[in-house]
């Protein structure tokens, strides 16, 4: 039974070692690229371009906002950011015309947008 413990105490430090890996790779990431983000709790939460909160332990990025789009990893992360800045226009649910990208986040409500067939005019997909 003692080897079994020292196994899960192996294995814990190793999972506590990777996570500050994780963190220090992600946030030298950002500051390398130039992405604005401002560090709470030591390192351990970034709110990112004021718009995403990233926790760069686990990889785990949640928007802020109404749609609280959630994913995981920093490239991620940058292709979502790099995808909302493409969609600079509100969405055609908020009563606004504009034309989006399939997938492009609106600026306005929060939504995901989808290009409906036939048509360059986006709408807020359904959740």
């Amino acid at each position: 039974m003692g080897d079994m413990a020292e196994d899960f105490r192996a294995l814990k430090a190793f999972r506590q070692e990777k996570r500050r890996d994780n963190t220090n790779q992600s946030t030298a990431y950002l500051a390398g690229l130039g992405i604005p983000f401002e560090s709470k709790n030591n390192g351990a939460h970034l709110i990112v371009d004021s718009r995403v909160d990233f926790w760069p332990s686990t990889g785990l990025w949640i928007t802020r906002g109404p749609s609280g789009q959630r994913g995981r990893g920093v490239r991620h992360l940058l292709q979502y950011l790099k995808n909302s800045e493409t969609n600079s226009e509100p969405c055609l649910d908020c009563e606004q015309k504009g034309t989006y990208p399939s997938g492009a986040i609106c600026k306005s409500c929060g939504g995901t947008c989808r290009v409906p067939k036939g048509t360059n005019k986006g709408v807020i997909a359904s959740e």
